[in-house]
């Protein structure tokens, strides 16, 4: 009796072991599964962000070709509006010479209307022009060598002189 009770407590223990065991691996399979989708919902939410900046980039790129564009065509109206103005301006000053006094007022009109148009021409043009950008440091005396190789044919001897003192 002994011995049969010897080999239920084995008995218990073997199955208390692969019980243990089959949590234990039951556990980690859960922990697996829970890391890999924690990962997934990462990869996701990188995936998220990473559509969403490059739409952000898109619209940026786009709202600057319009900008571009408009810019171009507020210069060409500044040169279409321009260029008839010079020689009416020219004819307005002979008139004003040359006229009887009472055509003085419809050529001072003229001359007033002349200016309106020049100030919405410069408006354009001054809208098409590119913003400055901030100012920047520059080092000259980079400046100076770079420009002198890119000019100075390899075949000629060059010495450059550029005082440390430059900015």
């Amino acid at each position: 009796q002994a011995l049969a009770g010897k080999r239920v407590a084995s008995s218990e223990q073997a199955v208390a072991a692969e019980w243990r065991h089959r949590q234990s691996a039951d556990l980690d399979r859960q922990r697996s599964e829970l890391m890999v989708e924690a990962s997934r919902q990462e990869a996701e939410r990188a995936r998220q962000e990473a559509e969403r900046l490059r739409l952000e980039a898109q619209m940026q790129a786009e709202e600057a070709e319009r900008l571009r564009a408009f810019r171009e065509s507020a210069r060409q109206v500044a040169h279409e509006l321009k260029t008839p103005l010079t020689p009416i301006r020219f004819a307005i000053d002979r008139l004003r010479r040359g006229s009887p006094p009472e055509l003085a007022e419809t050529v001072e009109v003229l001359a007033i209307e002349t200016e309106r148009l020049e100030r919405t021409a410069r408006s354009f043009a001054q809208f098409g022009r590119l913003p400055e950008g901030p100012p920047s440091r520059i080092d000259v005396g980079e400046l100076v060598r770079y420009a002198a190789t890119a000019t100075v044919p390899p075949t000629m001897t060059l010495v450059l002189d550029v005082a440390e003192s430059l900015p």
